[in-house]
């Protein structure tokens, strides 16, 4: 049985080049499939709370699907004499098949679906150092 981070695939590559002194800039791919978890196997109705109770299944014998992200980001540096500015941009981009968070069922659990992340995310950020 696999633990709750057996991951039979899992590969990064990153590059990063400094162009000059002033400014950065990165590149990054990450690849991973197969984060185990313990997926739900039907419901049970309880009349007492009227609700549907999940039955889980065998522990961690579910896998996620494959995962990829694409990474790209620039940094510009700006150092004075007591301090450093960094300005960071980056855009995150996940392919719409790679992009389940966590699993979810229906309200009898009959049926499992995905739910998912965004595909595109631009991030924008500052750093000051004294």
């Amino acid at each position: 049985m696999p633990g709750p981070y057996d991951q039979p695939l899992n590969l990064g590559v990153v590059a990063s080049w400094d162009p000059s002194p002033h400014w950065t800039l990165g590149l990054r791919y990450r690849l991973g499939m197969g984060l185990p978890y313990t997926p739900v196997t039907h419901g049970l109705y309880d009349a007492g709370t009227d609700a549907w109770v999940p039955v889980p299944g065998d522990l961690y014998s579910a896998r996620y699907p494959l995962y990829q992200k694409v990474d790209a980001m620039v940094t510009w540096r700006a150092m004075f004499k007591r301090w450093t500015l960094e300005l960071r941009a980056e855009l995150w981009y996940v392919p719409k098949p790679s992009t389940p968070l966590y699993p979810t069922w229906n309200y009898d659990y009959a049926e499992q679906d995905w739910v998912r992340g965004i595909q595109l995310l631009p991030l924008i950020g500052a750093r000051a150092v004294f």
